[in-house]
């Protein structure tokens, strides 16, 4: 065997522990699937150059602006609107107003965080560089249900409560609206059916035991697990939970599967199939929420997400087992003799 596919598997081995020993969330509360829909209505008046949208379903508000602009976002009062809490400056920096409280609530998403004492909200503002490139997205708790538990009496499809956010684009005052609906709920069985289906489908193909079928169903799964990282990743920002991890460690199995087709006939192509597995299945464990909540932080569509996820599990426990039935990694001991 050449040294170049046993020094790209021990790249990736490399690149694997690397990956989980600094794998940390953008966020410590980082958007997540869940049941409500948070909607984005009206923008009063509609503002070229400024951007509101929703992500994670119910969970983050992000801002963009146009570079040359500035906005102001003030805290939520139960009357008008409170201070200023967040700035976009015209070339792009993004400051918080340490003087208000909502600053600190909304590093949290049920605003579950110490304050600071003594603030002084109405006092002149006490800005602080947080972010730059135009945009920012934080827990606006206008925006979302403020309990882990349902509101009484509300079913699927009702709208859980409505909501407004004041700002202020270049010193002209706008008003965002918008509505929270509590989502049609899913069933996971139809997805668990499907995995099944498929790890069953595979291991058949292989007829229990073609490392070459292992090779190219992991290989399959990982290219199509590394799209949905990628609009996940895409569709979630930094601030907002975001991390590479989401598409990184399916790309790893990828890499990893094509040296495994390439040179399936050998152990070393086993191990690199079993190091995709590894990859693959770790990368649908952390995300098996998405086979349960109905809502997904993503840019595809729901369920394309899902079956990206199904595909991955069904496809990574096939070819864990085709790959340790095939005996390519059991040594093959020396022939004896009878001594004579």
């Amino acid at each position: 065997m050449s040294a170049a596919p046993k020094a790209v598997v021990r790249a990736l081995v490399l690149a694997g522990i690397v990956v989980l020993l600094t794998a940390s969330p953008a966020s410590a509360d980082p958007a997540r699937p869940g049941e409500y829909t948070s909607v984005v209505q009206r923008m009063d008046p509609v503002t070229p150059g400024l951007s509101v949208k929703i992500i994670g379903g119910d969970s983050f508000l992000d801002v963009k602006a146009d570079p040359g602009h500035e906005v102001i976002v003030f805290a939520y009062a139960t009357q008008g609107h409170g201070e200023p809490f967040l700035r976009i400056r015209a070339d792009g920096v993004v400051e918080e107003n340490q003087q208000s409280e909502y600053t600190y609530r909304i590093r949290d998403r049920y605003a579950n965080v110490d304050v600071p004492p003594n603030l002084n909200p109405n006092g002149p503002p006490e800005w602080k560089q947080v972010g730059s490139g135009h945009e920012f997205a934080w827990h606006d708790h206008r925006v979302h249900w403020m309990s882990p538990d349902r509101k009484p009496g509300i079913k699927p499809g009702d709208v859980v409560q409505t909501w407004q956010v004041d700002m202020t684009f270049d010193g002209a005052p706008v008003s965002v609206d918008g509505v929270v609906l509590l989502a049609q709920p899913i069933s996971p069985v139809p997805w668990f059916a499907a995995a099944a289906a498929i790890a069953i489908a595979i291991v058949v193909l292989g007829r229990g035991r073609s490392t070459l079928v292992a090779a190219v169903a992991v290989l399959v799964a990982a290219a199509g697990a590394t799209i949905v990282g990628w609009e996940e990743h895409v569709a979630v920002p930094a601030q907002a939970g975001g991390t590479a991890l989401s598409y990184v460690v399916p790309l790893v199995a990828l890499i990893a599967a094509a040296v495994a087709v390439a040179v399936h006939r050998k152990p070393l192509g086993v191990v690199a199939t079993l190091l995709a597995v590894a990859a693959l299945a770790g990368w649908a464990i952390l995300r098996f929420s998405v086979l349960l909540e109905p809502v997904l932080p993503t840019a595809l569509s729901f369920n394309l997400d899902r079956a990206g996820t199904v595909l991955a599990i069904g496809a990574s426990v096939a070819a864990a087992l085709l790959a340790v039935r095939s005996g390519a990694l059991v040594p093959r001991l020396p022939a004896l003799t009878d001594d004579e």
